[in-house]
């Protein structure tokens, strides 16, 4: 039986998972949050890999221990990449712009509060304009810096004599800035791949305290709607997004109690978390009276609830037979799987 849509997701892409993808997704819509987003989807690749491993050996982990070691790789590659060009800078500085061709470039550095991108034009070896195109440092803390710029034949801010400036590091980030809108142009320097720039890009935006706040808050609302909004999607359990704990259903229940909590109060809660194993368990208790259904203010029926989350645990449960690896079948002494599967 070909599996559905439905099933295949609910199987696959499990409530952690589904989370983590969200977290993740939000974190790139925040530019200084990419770096959240990378360590939230690696922390999740991790987890993926030693339940898999637990599951069935480095048979089932192996496609997640390849795809961890090529990324790796991407890694170790950017961070040789960067240490190639920070060796030609080293050896090379102040830069001479005796080779760059004319043109028009454009770079970026980190500064003191955040990337600098500056452009700069460039005609028979020497600067003839530069300009700063955005940055978050004090309003005016590169014009006096621009202004002396053209004319040089090197990118070198130290020899600007007579120039004080208040912060080093803006002024670093600045000459850094420069140096890489024209390094690409000089024929001999080493140049960053483009996998190495997307490993930088992602790295280099790692946000502050208000972007982890920002991210925490959404992620919060994200948890929220994906606790109330799953048991739509399972047929007849969208009835415990009605419940909001009066209890009137527990004072006509002849149970009333079970291990200590409210019933069937906490049948219908466990059946909007999505934890159709205790419902499943809680439903055991029930009489099937119906009075919870006539006292209940929405209409709620504890024996309805009951019915609807038997019938998705045991098409789960089927499912999960049905596609259980043989050998551990046979370890296990289960009997092989009939055709659409078979309850337990």
């Amino acid at each position: 039986m070909k599996p559905r849509l439905d099933h295949w997701l609910e199987d696959r892409v499990t409530r952690g998972l589904r989370l983590s993808l969200l977290a993740a997704g939000l974190a790139l819509l925040f530019p200084p949050g990419r770096l959240y987003a990378l360590a939230i989807l690696g922390l999740l690749l991790f987890i993926y890999g030693v339940r898999q491993w637990r599951r069935g050996g480095w048979r089932y982990a192996l496609p997640v221990g390849l795809l961890a070691a090529a990324g790796l790789g991407l890694l170790l590659w950017s961070i040789h990449d960067r240490r190639a060009v920070e060796d030609y800078l080293a050896l090379h500085r102040p830069l001479s712009l005796e080779f760059v061709p004319d043109g028009v470039y454009q770079g970026s550095a980190p500064g003191n509060n955040g990337d600098i991108h500056v452009q700069v034009r460039v005609a028979h070896g020497r600067i003839q304009q530069a300009a700063v195109l955005d940055h978050r440092e004090a309003v005016y803390a590169f014009d006096e810096v621009l202004a002396r710029l053209p004319g040089q034949r090197k990118i070198d801010l130290t020899d600007l004599s007579g120039f004080v400036f208040r912060n080093e590091r803006s002024l670093i980030g600045l000459q850094a800035a420069l140096e890489k809108a024209v390094l690409p142009a000089i024929f001999d320097a080493p140049q960053l791949s483009r996998a190495a720039r997307a490993v930088f890009f992602v790295a280099s935006n790692r946000g502050g305290r208000i972007t982890a706040n920002s991210l925490a808050v959404l992620f919060i609302v994200l948890l929220a709607f994906d606790y109330t909004f799953g048991p739509t999607l399972r047929p007849g359990l969208g009835q415990s997004l009605n419940c909001y704990n009066c209890q009137a259903c527990v004072g006509v229940c002849p149970v009333k109690m079970v291990a200590g909590d409210p019933f069937p109060m906490t049948m219908v809660l466990m059946a909007r978390l999505g934890n159709l194993d205790r419902v499943v368990e809680l439903s055991k208790y029930c009489v099937g009276c119906g009075k919870c259904a006539a006292k209940c203010p929405v209409g709620n029926s504890g024996p309805s609830v009951a019915s609807a989350a038997y019938l998705v645990w045991r098409e789960r449960r089927r499912r999960e037979e049905s596609t259980r690896d043989p050998e551990i079948r046979a370890l296990t002494g289960e009997p092989p799987s009939r055709e659409g599967g078979a309850d337990a």
